[in-house]
């Protein structure tokens, strides 16, 4: 507090600086270089674990950011115990997109290679999250979706087809994506697919996005859609 004087204790945010004194003869005991920053709080839900025809496994990890800023750097390590009670190798899920906005569910992934012995028991625990910087400009903000969703009659897959345009008419990206994400009638992460863009975007045009999403496990109840765009 005396070399703080202008930080109230109660109320520091991402991003307040302190001052913390050391005697003459301190020395740090691990390198800043080595340093890993302490990832922000995000939620995360029950890893659904689901066999492939190969013989592997995916598992889907939902995170939500409940923060009022986005975050990028998202990853979650795995722990997973096979049908027989051994302890697999911990695995790492990442996601497909680069940025999770405020109130928005990603999903984590990571596939166990064969053989696999079933069920699986899984838990996440959250290894990094850090928030987007406000400079420089790392996103840039997509204008309104209206994606077209049809879900087939017996529920395995979805077609989605979206027009995607740039909210600032003066901007121009080199990286647009669309990611699909799949959830059955329990809320549970089934299938997620990407879609690329195949060429920049430009101020004041738009790309239509096309994709269909498949299930791995129960029929498709919902689709959920995220869209990222970079400079």
């Amino acid at each position: 507090l005396a070399a703080n004087p202008t930080v109230t204790p109660n109320l520091m945010s991402v991003g307040t600086v302190l001052i913390i004194p050391a005697s003459a003869g301190a020395a740090p005991t691990v390198p800043v270089e080595d340093l890993i920053p302490t990832p922000v709080g995000l939620d995360l839900g029950t890893p659904n674990c689901l066999p492939e025809a190969s013989g592997g496994v995916w598992c889907f990890v939902p995170a939500t950011n409940r923060e009022s800023f986005a975050v990028e750097n998202v990853t979650a390590v795995l722990s997973i115990t096979d049908g027989s009670g051994n302890s697999l190798p911990a695995q790492i899920a990442y996601p497909l997109l680069n940025r999770l906005a405020p109130g928005e569910t990603l999903p984590l992934l990571a596939f166990l290679p064969a053989p696999v012995e079933l069920p699986l028991q899984a838990s996440a625990e959250l290894a990094s999250a850090v928030p987007v910087p406000e400079s420089p400009v790392r996103y840039l903000t997509l204008s309104e979706t209206q994606p077209q969703i049809q879900i087939a009659a017996d529920g395995l897959s979805a077609a989605v087809n979206a027009r995607l345009a740039l909210a600032d008419s003066t901007a121009q990206a080199s990286q647009v994506w669309l990611l699909a994400v799949a959830y059955d009638a329990a809320g549970r992460m089934v299938g997620v697919r990407r879609w690329e863009s195949p060429s920049p975007l430009g101020a004041n045009d738009s790309l239509d996005a096309a994709l269909t999403v498949y299930s791995a496990g129960d029929p498709i109840a919902r689709v959920e859609i995220l869209t990222e765009a970079r400079p």
